[in-house]
């Protein structure tokens, strides 16, 4: 609700130790070109 209210793209966590990656705008989702720039595919069965 929050991440469409303010329109952002990322949101953290800064309530522990860490800082966690919460919500990301899938627009920023490079992984099928990062997969295929190795070489490597992803298991169609995880597919989303």
């Amino acid at each position: 609700k929050v991440v469409r209210q303010k329109r952002l793209d990322f949101l953290f966590d800064k309530a522990n130790d860490g800082l966690a990656l919460i919500y990301t705008n899938p627009v920023h989702d490079y992984s099928d070109y990062v997969l295929e720039e190795l070489g490597l595919e992803l298991d169609p069965n995880l597919k989303k």
